[in-house]
């Protein structure tokens, strides 16, 4: 008889997790799982994303440590858990981000494995809050400067946890009373005036009340962009700005004007907070400059807009 002797190595995973769609509470979100049914598992980790991406693998036998493209690793706890409260590094997440979440287990040494990864959840917290979304300066004056502050427009509150009547309250960071007080949910703009903006960067955050005065939420601080001019070599003039707002600039373009009496022009669209033009300007001719900055809470595939 003939016979044949091959060697296979063989690799048992663990299944998936289930897991189920993460929930709001406040500015945190509650991840939730069932009891994972390997008993020889010693910790569930949980993979994170900022953007909205998914897992979903041609080859079945790809593990959760080997899935998570895009995802970073945010926790490990005992296999025994069933539930975990992201509460973003402690400051609580954005109201303005997508939140993408899979899970799988971990085996001890002796087993050496990971479980398949389970499926991906979803998730941002309730716009029941204001997000602050602009900062802008309308007008450059050392006397009076003006700067528009806008938020988005609390929505979908829950009115047995939280009873009406409702209140905005917008602030300055340099002031310690509102500067103004608004009872209408619709009202999401606010001109502050008679500001230094030649010279002064300010910042705002709006509070949002309930039940007359109980406060709910204090949205992100937002600052005004600040734009600086620099000389440079052969009279041309270079360009550095600021802007500390809770939104993410990094991945969008921003847009540099020159200004002259009649017209406004764009110039260049840069993804940077410095640029140095290369046209050489007329010495003791005065020249304006305006700059747009333009972002996003999350990532740019999927984000609330910020400017």
């Amino acid at each position: 008889n003939l016979t044949a002797i091959d060697v296979w190595e063989l690799y048992i995973n663990g299944p998936a997790p289930l897991f189920f769609k993460p929930t709001s509470e406040g500015k945190n979100l509650r991840l939730r799982w069932k009891f994972y049914s390997c008993q020889n598992a010693d910790s569930i980790i949980i993979m994170k994303s900022e953007c909205i991406r998914d897992t979903t693998l041609k080859d079945s036998c790809i593990t959760g440590n080997e899935a998570g493209s895009g995802f970073t690793k945010i926790a490990a706890v005992s296999a025994r858990d069933t539930t975990w409260l992201d509460k973003g590094s402690g400051r609580g997440l954005s109201r303005g981000g997508v939140y993408s979440y899979f899970i799988y287990a971990k085996f001890p040494p002796i087993a050496n494995g990971y479980s398949l990864p389970s499926k991906v959840q979803y998730a941002q917290l309730s716009l029941d809050a204001p997000v602050i979304t602009n900062v802008s300066v309308l007008k450059t004056d050392p006397i009076n400067g003006e700067i528009e502050v806008k938020w988005t427009k609390a929505k979908g509150i829950d009115t047995t946890l939280f009873p009406s009547p409702y209140r905005y309250e917008v602030f300055r960071t340099d002031q310690p009373s509102p500067l103004v007080s608004l009872t209408n949910l619709n009202d999401t703009l606010f001109i502050d005036k008679s500001l230094n903006t030649t010279e002064k960067q300010y910042s705002y955050y709006v509070k949002f009340f309930y039940n007359n005065n109980v406060l709910k939420e204090t949205s992100d601080t937002a600052s005004s962009p600040f734009l600086t001019g620099f000389a440079r070599k052969g009279y041309r003039i270079g360009l550095s700005w600021t802007s500390k707002v809770p939104w993410d600039l990094s991945q969008d373009w921003q847009y540099i004007y020159i200004i002259t009496d009649t017209t406004e022009t764009r110039i260049d669209s840069v993804k940077a907070t410095e640029y140095a033009p290369f046209e050489t300007f007329v010495p003791g001719k005065p020249i304006k400059f305006r700059i747009a900055t333009k972002g996003g809470y999350g990532c740019a595939e999927n984000r609330t807009k910020g400017s």
